[in-house]
């Protein structure tokens, strides 16, 4: 679809090449006498009078082109890199795993390990996900090594072992107290109409207090919202944010 004009072709020459900018409609007929009627002049060129090499070599041609061109975009990706967030902790939920063991939110985990394994860094937040996930699947407790903005560290022991749900869910990342890595609490789009517009908020604003609570996350910002409804009913809270 949406393909460019086909390129003149030379003297001699069989194929017309044309690129297209919607790569839709691979099919290809083969020239054969067994699928109608070929031409005498054209039988040399049908598919069934050609030696086995080349039928092979017409076959494989599209599969190894989908094999190369996938092996080319993958070391591309590799290459170029994906942006990941650091594994920065946020302020955990009261009374969840991570806030008895003395997290506050803004620690860095640099290395994490089930019980009894060695210590493996930590490159990302998701790595360290999976690292919380494996341990509460296997039932076993998560140790972590933290490091917060002076450089100190300190190594904190998550007893995942200890989880009554062992499936790997939202509830259950919630109960560790490590949901989402550490973001900025700043207002992204709002509801037309809705009561953030109608207050004045702004897209960018960001918050640094609730009500007497100050705002240091986003997560954070997130559970505030979410513990202001009573009975099914918004309630009424005073923002203090800079912008």
């Amino acid at each position: 679809l949406a393909r460019w004009k086909p390129r003149r072709q030379r003297p001699g020459q069989d194929t017309e090449f044309v690129v297209g900018a919607i790569p839709l409609g691979g099919y290809v007929k083969m020239l054969d006498e067994r699928e109608g009627d070929v031409p005498e002049a054209e039988r040399h060129l049908a598919f069934n009078t050609q030696p086995l090499s080349s039928r092979a070599l017409i076959v494989a041609a599209g599969p190894v082109a989908n094999l190369v061109l996938a092996v080319l975009l993958y070391t591309l990706v590799n290459w170029i890199g994906v942006q990941e967030p650091r594994a920065v902790l946020a302020p955990p939920a009261a009374g969840s795993m991570a806030e008895k063991a003395g997290l506050r939110g803004g620690e860095e985990v640099r290395a994490a390990a089930l019980a009894g394994d060695e210590l493996e860094p930590v490159r990302s937040f998701e790595g360290l996900r999976w690292t919380l996930t494996r341990g509460a699947l296997d039932g076993e407790d998560v140790l972590l090594q933290l490091a917060r903005g002076d450089g100190r560290t300190r190594d904190v022991v998550l007893p995942l072992g200890s989880l009554a749900a062992k499936d790997p869910n939202p509830q259950m990342f919630r109960a560790i107290g490590i949901v989402a890595p550490l973001s900025r609490p700043e207002i992204g789009e709002l509801t037309p109409d809705g009561a953030a517009e109608r207050a004045g908020l702004r897209t960018g604003d960001l918050v640094l207090k609730v009500g007497e609570t100050p705002v240091v996350d986003g997560q954070q910002l997130r559970e505030l919202i979410r513990g202001s409804v009573k009975d099914g009913q918004p309630q009424a809270s005073t923002w203090l944010v800079e912008r």
